[in-house]
């Protein structure tokens, strides 16, 4: 390994976690307190130092981006999910009034056809009526037609008689 020049030395906090941000900006700072140095600086071991810690820099933001996505396809999962579960609320309702509304339609449709079949019953009784009351009037007339048919016959003998009594006397 190169030696490090003695004026110029990296220190970065013993504090610094991967996981905070506070902590990553504060590396941040750290480099850009010594970017001027590294970049004035032509010694190829402390451009490879810069290029190592330029590196790290990078590994330290890409899990704080990495971390960041994760929460966003976390939030992005969780509304999805939310959404399920209310489209499958929206659906039992749906579900339970469609079966409100067969209950419903299959006691009209029974009430419907009870109403069908006690007019199909009062129909028949009707035409059984109405034939019963042709038979009575084919009846009432015979009757009618034959008590025509007595009266002229009591008239014809009547006028017989009338005739006959008075030619005897």
């Amino acid at each position: 390994m190169a030696q490090r020049s003695k004026s110029f030395r990296f220190r970065i906090p013993m504090a610094i976690k991967f996981g905070d941000r506070t902590r990553v900006g504060s590396v941040k700072a750290i480099v850009n307190i010594y970017d001027d140095k590294i970049a004035t600086t032509d010694s190829p071991s402390l451009k490879k130092n810069q290029m190592d810690f330029t590196m790290m820099l990078s590994c330290l933001a890409t899990p704080e981006a990495l971390k960041k996505k994760i929460e966003e396809a976390n939030e992005e999962q969780v509304l999805a999910e939310l959404t399920r579960i209310e489209a499958l609320k929206e659906l039992a309702d749906i579900e339970a009034q469609r079966e409100q509304e067969a209950i419903v339609f299959s006691l009209e449709l029974e009430d419907t056809r009870r109403k069908l079949k006690d007019a199909i019953e009062e129909i028949d009784n009707s035409k059984e009526l109405e034939m019963k009351l042709a038979v009575t009037i084919l009846y009432a007339n015979l009757l009618q037609n034959e008590l025509k048919t007595v009266k002229e016959m009591e008239r014809r003998l009547q006028g017989d008689g009338i005739k006959t009594h008075l030619t005897i006397s």
